[in-house]
């Protein structure tokens, strides 16, 4: 790809705020990035210490070592070992090393010889399994904090691409939808709850799902949780206490959301990738969409074509966390008819929330500080060829947080092929940092028919003060494999 100056576009229309297409995630010459290769699943990645890396276990979980590192200078190995003797090093080059697919120790003998297929693949589902539960329990513990309340601040935009009446002119614009904020910003108490389902099922986490919940504050006056936050903080974090004319006699309304980002009840199975949910370290992704040809929920077959696809990408810190929902929908009922539609960027919810209670502006800096990661994503993805690319928009947003993402979605799988060849897959990125660490997440998920499951999450991790001095330097590429 070639790279291009990053330049910035003000959209004049109400309350439209300013979105930067990159070709959507346009980079400066001055800034050159890391190459990666693809991983399976999910990963992280690491340069050089002070980064952190959860190395994917077998391409689906995260390895046992603290810190992984790359070296195919022994020389380096050998000192790098010494110093950090807590490391667990890996040598790519060695023609030794063998990637393991969901293989269990040892199997890779076997691989390739007259080998009992049978007993291979019950190993291989064995291993699957162990990383399912893996998955299962450190998203519940982790990422939901073993079912914590969470308030927050919830900044919806839409595309103009929705709203006919904007009156916004995309021709004059590059053929970029305007992104126009709600003037209302949402307070809204979540939740994830894990349920007993199967008493009988064998595995624990087999036994439960997780049922995720989300209530808006429809009525402040109220709401118990919101009376200490009014008194000590006036802006009460963006400045948006909405003391609606309904509940004046001071009764709380809390309405359920009913939009659903994740699977309405979440097994333990639903973290194989192709449902497109996964965690690495502190950061997650799920997944929810809906058929073209029915209204019900895509249950166990999870290929398009889809009629609306909601996916999130979040990232925790200490007892504060950052979230973007991005909403995907066919332009009307008429394009059920076609075989694969386009789905277009519908909103895209960037929630803003603090563990047991309500964040704060004067407080909680990292959620409500100047707008925009420093130098923009700090690893910025491959987008595809030049007429991909220019699908892509990215934008700056308070708490020092950028966001990338494509308005448009093809699901035709021939798309794109003349195209630069760099195959054709999306990703969804968020860049935050919620303390003395800079987090970026990608979601990267397949073209076609394949939109809903993972093709690789990918979390880069790095000291926020050294993140311009280790900025990658080759290109946008994809992590290795």
């Amino acid at each position: 790809m070639k790279e291009t100056s990053v330049y910035s576009r003000v959209i004049s229309c109400i309350m439209i705020v300013t979105c930067i297409p990159k070709a959507a995630l346009a980079f400066s010459s001055s800034i050159q990035h890391k190459r990666m290769e693809p991983s399976l699943l999910m990963g992280t990645r690491l340069h050089t210490p002070p980064f952190m890396l959860m190395r994917p276990r077998n391409n689906l979980g995260r390895v046992n070592a603290p810190l992984c590192s790359t070296f195919s200078d022994k020389n380096n190995e050998e000192e790098a070992e010494e110093k950090f003797p807590e490391i667990t090093y890996i040598d790519y080059d060695d023609p030794n090393y063998v990637v393991d697919q969901g293989l269990v120790d040892g199997e890779e003998m076997f691989a390739g010889g007259e080998s009992d297929e049978e007993t291979l693949e019950k190993w291989r589902e064995e291993r699957r399994a162990a990383n399912d539960e893996f998955q299962f329990e450190t998203y519940y513990r982790s990422i939901q904090s073993n079912g914590a309340e969470y308030r927050g601040e919830w900044t919806t935009y839409g595309s103009t691409t929705f709203i006919p009446e904007s009156g916004f002119d995309r021709n004059e614009n590059g053929g970029y939808p305007g992104i126009v904020m709600a003037k209302r910003v949402k307070k809204v108490i979540s939740a994830a709850m894990r349920v007993l389902k199967d008493e009988g099922a064998e595995r624990r986490c087999d036994q439960d799902v997780i049922v995720h919940e989300e209530f808006e504050i429809t009525s402040e006056k109220g709401e118990e949780t919101l009376k200490k936050t009014r008194d000590t903080d006036i802006d009460g974090g963006f400045g948006r206490h909405n003391d609606d004319e309904d509940g004046e006699d001071g009764s709380s309304s809390r309405t359920p959301i009913l939009e659903r980002y994740a699977p309405s009840e979440m097994r333990a199975f639903d973290f194989r990738g192709e449902q497109g949910n996964m965690c690495v370290g502190n950061a997650y992704t799920i997944c929810n969409t809906i058929k073209l040809d029915e209204l019900s929920e895509n249950n166990d077959d999870h290929d398009g074509p889809f009629s609306e696809m909601r996916a999130e990408v979040g990232i925790n810190g200490e007892n504060v966390r950052m979230r973007v929902k991005f909403e995907y929908q066919i332009l009307s009922d008429e394009e059920k008819t076609k075989k694969r539609p386009d789905l277009h960027l519908s909103t895209m919810t960037v929630c803003r929330e603090r563990k047991g209670e309500w964040p704060s502006s004067s407080r909680d800096v990292e959620l409500f500080g100047p707008p925009g990661a420093r130098g923009g994503l700090y690893d910025p993805p491959p987008t595809g060829g030049e007429e991909q690319s220019n699908l892509y928009m990215w934008m700056d947003v308070e708490g020092g947080a950028t966001i990338g993402f494509p308005y448009m979605i093809t699901q035709d799988p021939d798309a794109f092929q003349h195209d630069g060849g760099l195959g054709h897959s999306w990703v969804l990125s968020l860049d935050w940092t919620p303390g003395k660490n800079r987090y970026q997440a990608d979601r990267k998920f397949a073209g076609g028919e394949k939109i809903k499951g993972l093709k690789t999450f990918e979390v880069s991790e790095v000291e926020a003060l050294e993140s311009d001095k280790w900025r990658p330097k080759n290109g946008p590429e994809d992590m290795r494999q």
